[in-house]
């Protein structure tokens, strides 16, 4: 995950290419959450891309600060993480 979301600027040719891809696959899975999460009433209308953005920033943010030593699992922190998210997309 380094790697697709923060190093990838360095990649070239197919490497790259690639990561590119697997970058708007990522994106577009949560957009199409987000939009039938809108559709069928579960969560509020809101601007999809920054939304979207938001959500993924703050995950590819996490293995610059996580440690194993930090007192939390990462299953821990992705769960307070979806919580955080999830509440606040929540009608």
């Amino acid at each position: 995950m380094l790697i697709v979301f923060h190093q990838w600027r360095y990649l070239v040719g197919e490497k790259r290419d690639r990561t590119v891809e697997l970058r708007r696959h990522y994106a577009t899975l949560y957009s199409d959450i987000l939009k039938a999460g809108v559709e069928a009433g579960q969560f509020k209308k809101m601007d999809i891309k920054v939304e979207v953005f938001s959500l993924l920033g703050a995950l590819n943010w996490v293995p610059e600060w996580y440690q194993q030593s930090g007192g939390y699992t990462a299953s821990e922190i992705g769960d307070q993480i979806a919580e955080t998210f999830l509440k606040g997309f929540a009608k």
